[in-house]
């Protein structure tokens, strides 16, 4: 009879930086060991970083993300910045960074779906080889045959292996039982902002707005594709309309093809999974 390979929880090393309350810091370790006990995937040690002051959180976030990409010859792109919650994995393990006065602020359960989606990452992307993504060379000819800016043609393809990663780590927790805070967290992040309603003006005619809004667009849209086959569907499917419609005809086309056909059928690593969309993308675009 083969032997039962166990999986323990990992050890998690906190630092808080300012006056974090005692009761809240009991309560997001307690639901991280939650989360590492039922899930049950490998992972050694996580950092927990508890911040008071949101400036401070973003100042080291930025500090440290110029720093990692310095190190690795890459273009700081800034982390998105508006959750209560994020991971990295620049030092080289997974790191789980919380601010308290924006958990304080937030609804709980958008804020519990927050930090078991951070969880996720820490144990589906906690090696900095998921943050030292390079674009695919076959970018190059979306480049040359579409005369799409190079820096649009980057920032896109980051926020799409982001999308990428967002989906892996939605479908992790869903297969898990996690869905009513998860649902919670998507109808969160798929609001519209009014910078988003303003691009969507300008992308009708110019191609690096258009992308550029695709790609914006549709990284909150594929974390939330997991969902969309549980009983959150009713409430997520018109808010995932809406973003769609918010692009040109053109780029609704391609945003269907990649929440209807593409992405749910990705079954592969990380790196390949981002790989085989971005070729799906350009082969879409230019043939």
């Amino acid at each position: 009879m083969a032997k039962e390979n166990k999986v323990f929880p990992p050890s998690i090393g906190v630092k808080w930086f300012g006056n974090v309350e005692r009761s809240l810091l009991d309560w997001v370790t307690s639901t991280l060991c939650e989360f590492y006990r039922r899930v049950r995937l490998p992972c050694d040690e996580v950092d927990l970083l508890l911040f008071e002051d949101r400036l401070v959180m973003e100042a080291y976030l930025k500090r440290e993300g110029e720093r990692f990409a310095a190190e690795y010859g890459f273009e700081y792109v800034p982390i998105a910045l508006g959750f209560s919650s994020l991971h990295h994995a620049w030092s080289g393990r997974p790191t789980i960074v919380v601010c308290s006065k924006t958990m304080r602020e937030r609804d709980r359960f958008v804020v519990l779906g927050e930090l078991r989606h951070e969880a996720g990452h820490s144990v589906l992307h906690g090696s900095p080889k998921f943050y030292l993504i390079r674009p695919p060379g076959i970018l190059e000819k979306l480049i040359i045959k579409k005369n799409l800016d190079r820096r649009v043609a980057h920032v896109a393809f980051y926020l799409l292996s982001t999308g990428i990663k967002d989906f892996e780590v939605t479908r992790l927790l869903v297969e898990n039982g996690y869905v009513g805070c998860q649902r919670a967290l998507h109808a969160w992040s798929l609001r519209i902002s009014d910078e988003e309603r303003q691009a969507s003006r300008l992308a009708e005619d110019n191609y690096n707005v258009a992308f550029f809004l695709m790609a914006s667009t549709m990284k909150p849209v594929m974390g939330s594709v997991p969902l969309l086959g549980t009983g959150a569907n009713s409430e997520l499917l018109p808010l995932v309309e809406e973003n769609l419609s918010l692009l040109p005809r053109g780029s609704q086309v391609l945003a269907r093809r990649i929440i209807k056909e593409w992405i749910p059928k990705l079954r592969g690593g990380t790196l390949e999974n981002i790989r085989m969309l971005v070729e799906n993308i350009v082969l879409h675009e230019t043939s």
